[in-house]
């Protein structure tokens, strides 16, 4: 069965943490009741965290108490376990609470590669990403050579719904277009030119985004992890773009 732009599958979030998939898990649920889509929640093992573990003498330092502490695969491990229990039931407490289908799995392996493999055409994935310790900005839209509207009418909404405003990263070729278009979704928007990845990058940086919205085709391959370490903020995309 074909899927449409406007009823994605499933909004799949995913995360290598439990404090990265809480501070989305209202972006993702806004999303998926608004699209009437099943809610997945996906909890990565990320490999290359596990393998560091394993080092001799690894130690993580915890910035609220100011101290390090010891680390092993198994300790890794113990709290990868936690986390899926804490991920899994507050993912079923919201989605029931919301009347939306829901699903949760655990992989390991790398996450771009994990979330490709579990996102199947019309599916949107959002990568979670722990809450900025200050108020975050607008949400923002990252448009590419085109104006990608239906990624830019699902920012839209999200911004008007949560009392944000709207950024819109875009080639500056593209400007009277993306206006014309923000116009016709009846919300203000700041436009902002970024020509290229490295501009990009510059931009997503300085902003403070509330959440990423990333437009068909805005990122080169092999960027996403820049473009998602620069955003620093949850990240939406379509199943396409995490291929």
């Amino acid at each position: 069965m074909s899927r449409t732009p406007d009823s994605p599958g499933r909004v799949i979030l995913g995360a290598t943490s439990f404090a990265d998939a809480e501070s989305a898990l209202g972006y993702a649920i806004a999303l998926a009741r608004r699209l009437n889509g099943e809610l997945m929640g996906l909890l990565i093992e990320e490999e290359t965290f596990i393998a560091c573990s394993a080092g001799r003498g690894t130690q993580a330092v915890m910035a609220h108490v100011g101290r390090s502490t010891q680390l092993s695969e198994d300790a890794m491990r113990a709290a990868y376990r936690r986390d899926a229990r804490a991920f899994r039931q507050r993912l079923e407490q919201a989605a029931l609470g919301n009347a939306l289908r829901w699903s949760f799995a655990i992989r390991q392996g790398r996450a771009p590669l994990l979330l490709a493999q579990a996102a199947e055409a019309g599916d949107l994935v959002i990568l979670g990403y722990r809450a900025a310790p200050v108020d975050a900005g607008h949400v923002t839209a990252v448009m590419g050579a085109t104006l990608d509207r239906d990624m830019l009418a699902r920012a839209a909404d999200l911004a008007r719904e949560s009392g944000r405003g709207l950024s819109i990263l875009a080639p500056a070729v593209l400007g009277d277009s993306v206006t014309a278009a923000a116009t016709r979704l009846g919300i203000p928007a700041r436009l902002i030119a970024a020509d290229g990845l490295a501009a990009l990058l510059h931009r997503l940086n300085r902003l403070h985004a509330a959440i990423v919205f990333l437009g068909e085709d805005s990122v080169p391959s092999g960027s996403l992890s820049a473009v998602v370490a620069a955003a620093r903020a949850p990240v939406v995309l379509p199943a396409r773009a995490a291929r």
